[in-house]
């Protein structure tokens, strides 16, 4: 993609989720909003100002506005502030002076499809869970009037859970699952209506399950409907899962297999060329979301 290979660089693949507490609000009364619309107008916001400030306690963001992909798609430049200490020289000896620093990202938002597209940046966090986490926590607190906030999940392949099954077949010590609830996508998974309920029960906005067995025994059937429905759930961007083992002291996380796509690190111009490799990486992703949903796959086994 891209006519300079040598300027790009990846972008992992999120989906973000829109939550609001179930308290009612003098706003809500006034001026009744969807979260959905409280987003566009945030994305309005940014657009006509260009540039926001965000201060949140010890740490300083600053979110751009870039440029329209689409009439749904929005690009956005994104900074975190870090302090560096550097050496400078003045007429009577060398001081150390503390500088602020921004690294900063790119982020396609794709409003229809709740997809946030993230350039990686090792200096923002060497972590890419980390880097969405700033970037959602930032979002959230310039929706916090409107009591909404903002999670980003990593649209994972199904496939990497299954064979990391396989590969550690009676070694497995436990597995996590943690399930979002329910947001705009999702509605065909059975799992949503379980969340959904229990929405409705605990004003939940996310569920952990944990299977366990301290010997390493741990089974977790193929065929098995129920397990199925969660990854196909989880790996769309809707949760995350861990795979702890007896051999190896570190987990096995979905956080390691993110989807990622290279595209061009400028893209400030959006060439005609930058939008179509834009486009063919959201048919990428509509591809590996409806193989997330298939219900056949190629472990119709037990790992016993």
């Amino acid at each position: 993609m891209g006519e300079n290979a040598s300027k790009q660089v990846n972008y992992f693949t999120t989906r973000y989720s829109l939550y609001k507490e179930e308290q009612m609000y003098i706003n809500d009364i006034l001026e009744p909003k969807t979260k959905e619309k409280i987003f566009y107008d945030f994305i309005d916001r940014l657009k006509e100002e260009k540039r926001i400030e965000i201060p949140m306690g010890k740490h300083f963001y600053v979110m751009y506005y870039r440029g329209t992909i689409s009439p749904t798609r929005h690009l956005f430049k994104f900074a975190k502030e870090i302090k560096r200490t550097v050496n400078q020289a003045n007429s009577s000896d060398i001081e150390e002076t503390e500088i602020s620093d921004y690294p900063w990202c790119l982020i396609i938002v794709d409003t229809k499809n709740q997809i946030f597209l993230i350039s990686k940046n090792s200096q923002i966090s060497s972590n890419i869970a980390v880097q969405k986490n700033y970037i959602a926590k930032a979002i959230s607190s310039l929706l916090d009037t409107y009591h909404i906030s903002l999670q980003l999940e990593l649209v994972t392949n199904k496939n990497i859970f299954w064979e990391s099954i396989s590969q550690n077949s009676g070694d497995i010590r436990f597995i996590e699952l943690k399930l979002i609830s329910p947001n705009l996508l999702g509605q065909s998974y059975s799992t949503t209506n379980l969340l959904n309920e229990l929405k409705k029960e605990c004003n939940n906005d996310s569920m952990t399950w944990k299977f366990e067995n301290s010997q390493g025994n741990l089974k977790v059937p193929f065929n098995s409907k129920f397990f199925k429905d969660l990854l196909e759930y989880i790996s769309n961007g809707c949760g995350s899962w861990k795979i702890k083992t007896k051999s190896y002291q570190k987990p096995i996380t979905s956080e390691e297999q993110a989807i990622e796509f290279p595209l061009d690190n400028d893209m400030y111009t959006l060439t005609a060329s930058q939008k179509e490799d834009i486009q063919i990486v959201f048919s990428h992703i509509n591809a590996l979301e409806s193989a997330n949903h298939e219900k056949g796959d190629d472990h119709e086994k037990d790992n016993s």
